[in-house]
């Protein structure tokens, strides 16, 4: 001790990379205190390892997803004639989007930074995984590769030999299917600004994780419940800094009075002295 990520899954089992972290934080933390109160490393590492699994399967819980729309000027999706082939884009950055109510969006390219390499992505036909899997990115790695560039995203699978892939295929080379669209979630890498019209942008720095990519007969549902959340909270934060106006404090009338010249000695501080000389002889 302390724990690493390569300890969690002695103690707590299917969990993704972010989770782990913040398993190890939690659990770190509360040994740390415990041993700081006076505990031994016996007594601190049950606690330690109950209060960050307790944690983490909260966190785990209260994951919320956002879906986001591409065009089929943004997404390009195609089939390959001579193959199975599927690729498009899922993911644009620097393309401000329409208005999603209330505020538009952007995303920058670091917001991928890392995220391919630590989330189970899969690819699906409408957001419908009870159809079936058309493909899966786990950690990076498997039969759908993501691969970032200067314009954003770009995936790339072969539609699998099934029904479900058939339909796909057909569809896309047949242009049926023109759009794509990703669920994601993103807590703390987001930027909020009022713009000078009084419209709203959001800027997403840093997912936390990417759910699935999905070519779509018509554009999903844009679930943006989440980001009307923050809105609503920056607006609110907003109106807090606002200060009131200060009112200057009005003047008092003046009165005018006559000073007597002792008043008059004294107001400006003046002492006045007379000096007698006495004979002595």
């Amino acid at each position: 001790m302390p724990w690493k990520i390569e300890d969690v899954d002695q103690f707590k089992k299917d969990l993704t990379d972010k989770q782990k972290e913040q398993w190890v934080e939690i659990a770190n933390s509360v040994l740390e205190s415990c041993i700081a109160d006076g505990g031994t490393d016996e007594d601190c590492a049950p606690k330690a390892i109950k209060q960050a699994n307790g944690s983490v399967e909260k966190k785990s819980i209260t994951v919320e997803k956002e879906i986001r729309n591409l065009p089929e000027e943004l997404a390009e999706v195609r089939a390959s004639k001579d193959s199975r082939t599927i690729e498009g884009y899922g993911i644009v950055f620097n393309k401000e989007s329409r208005d999603l109510g209330g505020f538009k969006e952007v995303i920058l390219p670091e917001a991928i930074e890392g995220i391919v390499e630590q989330s189970d992505i899969l690819a699906l036909l409408n957001h419908d995984i009870s159809r079936g899997v058309l493909a899966r990115s786990t950690k990076g790695k498997g039969t759908l590769s993501l691969t970032p560039d200067n314009k954003g995203v770009k995936y790339r699978f072969d539609a699998p030999n099934f029904d479900l892939g058939n339909e796909l295929l057909e569809n896309v080379r047949r242009g049926d299917i023109k759009s794509t669209s990703f669920s994601f979630s993103v807590s703390g890498g987001q930027k909020w600004d009022k713009l000078e019209d009084g419209s709203y942008l959001r800027t997403i720095t840093k997912f936390d994780e990417i759910f699935d990519i999905s070519p779509c007969y018509r554009e999903a549902y844009e679930d943006t419940t989440i980001a009307i959340r923050c809105l609503d909270e920056f607006k609110s934060n907003e109106t807090e800094n606002v200060k009131p106006p200060v009112e200057e404090p009005a003047d008092e009338p003046i009165t005018e009075y006559k000073l007597s010249d002792d008043e008059r000695f004294l107001r400006h501080g003046v002492l006045t002295f007379k000096i007698i000389k006495h004979d002595t002889t």
